[in-house]
């Protein structure tokens, strides 16, 4: 009958050796597993930091604004008759032939 208690005894030291065992290892596991979330997190930030800058170029490239060259040239041909472009040595229509021949002698003015 003293057997009975030291069997007990012994039965019970090995469930608590396992139960540390497990716990250990679930430990462990419970590690593994907080690390590859992390990487799973740290690449779903990445795909989608990746996707909001294709996003935004084509976005950008969606809007490109382009000049309207007929307003330009518009606004260029009013520019030519006033302003710097016409003096008051040439006027609107700008220089006469005759007025520009060289080897001339003559006196500016007279």
């Amino acid at each position: 009958m003293c057997a009975g208690p030291e069997i007990a005894a012994i039965i019970g030291g090995g469930l608590i050796g396992m139960q540390v065992m497990q716990g250990q290892e679930q430990a462990r596991a419970a590690r593994r597993t907080a690390g590859l979330q992390r990487e799973a997190q740290r690449s779903a930030e990445a795909s989608a930091i990746t996707e909001r800058e294709m996003a935004s170029q084509q976005q950008r490239r969606a809007n490109r604004r382009q000049p309207n060259v007929a307003a330009l040239l518009s606004t260029a041909q009013q520019a030519a008759t006033t302003g710097p472009a016409s003096t008051m040595l040439t006027g609107a229509s700008g220089v006469t032939g005759g007025g520009t021949m060289l080897g001339r002698s003559s006196l500016l003015g007279q």
